[in-house]
């Protein structure tokens, strides 16, 4: 975080995304937000969606669980217009099989910035 800190001073939008293996109110959350970064699913009001894990990705009885751990983070933005989470279906492939794409969701997110 201490290099996203000096980019800030130059005026330029910042988004950081991952898995980063911490929910909300844990200790890297609270420090990320502290670096004045902004949760662009809870500014989006997505509230308290999980984004992690199914845990077999070919079993139809699977369901993700309510675990946040990945996240879209975002500083030097005028607004956070909204966020969605995707890639929580399955998906048939070529050859046929039933299967999630990953076994975590995907963050999208659509921000204002001004130049």
């Amino acid at each position: 975080l201490f290099i996203t800190d000096s980019l800030l001073e130059l005026g330029t939008t910042q988004i950081m995304l991952g898995d980063f293996n911490g929910s909300p109110g844990r200790e890297l959350h609270d420090l990320i937000l502290e670096k004045n970064w902004a949760d662009a699913q809870n500014e989006a009001g997505l509230g308290n969606t999980g984004t992690c894990c199914v845990f077999d990705l070919r079993d139809p009885a699977s369901e993700f669980s309510d675990n946040i751990i990945d996240y879209l983070f975002v500083r030097g933005v005028t607004k956070v217009l909204g966020a969605d989470i995707t890639l929580d279906t399955w998906q048939v492939t070529d050859a046929g099989d039933t299967v999630f794409a990953a076994d975590h969701r995907l963050i999208t997110g659509a921000f204002e910035a001004q130049y």
